[in-house]
């Protein structure tokens, strides 16, 4: 797929490989233009195999979560534009995922994924994750009328089932 972002700044090109284990392999371009006006692309490699905690990591073009983006989000925030990322990830055979995520530049205008603007029982998140049954689906989208992310609360299907995964689903 792709994904343009409101300021017409971003343009992030999109893809994934089924492998065999029922895990995803994921692609991506970022095209930006910076400040300046200049363009440049970045390519991003995955490393979602090799990252133990999604929800504390900081990656770049080299060390990337993979996933799929379907709406990008921009935030102003006075010296400090970032935008919010909606993506999807089939994590294996029995759950799949999905992320609030956060891509942002820094001075040398190299991408950056995950930032600490979630707080999440006192504790800062640089993406907010949400693991669900491979059998259910879950909505997270961006309202535009309320200007809020709004998403599907999660539960498992029986009390016993609590932090087993492939169980839970949208309720």
């Amino acid at each position: 797929g792709i994904i343009n972002s409101p300021d017409k700044k971003i343009r992030i090109y999109n893809w994934n490989l089924l492998l065999e284990n029922g895990e995803y392999l994921y692609y991506a371009l970022i095209q930006y233009v910076n400040k300046k006006g200049e363009q440049k692309i970045f390519s991003l490699k995955d490393n979602s195999s090799g990252i133990d905690n999604s929800e504390s990591f900081v990656g770049n073009p080299e060390n990337w979560y993979g996933m799929l983006y379907y709406d990008i989000i921009f935030v102003e925030n006075k010296n400090d534009d970032y935008y919010i990322l909606l993506a999807w990830d089939g994590n294996n055979y029995f759950t799949n995922k999905k992320f609030i995520d956060v891509l942002y530049f820094d001075e040398d205008d190299t991408p950056f994924f995950g930032k600490d603007v979630f707080e999440y029982k006192g504790k800062g998140k640089m993406r907010i994750a949400f693991e669900y049954s491979e059998k259910c689906s879950m909505a997270v989208d961006y309202n535009q009328e309320l200007k809020m992310i709004v998403f599907d609360h999660l539960s498992p299907s029986k009390p016993i089932y609590k932090d087993m995964y492939e169980y839970y689903g949208a309720d």
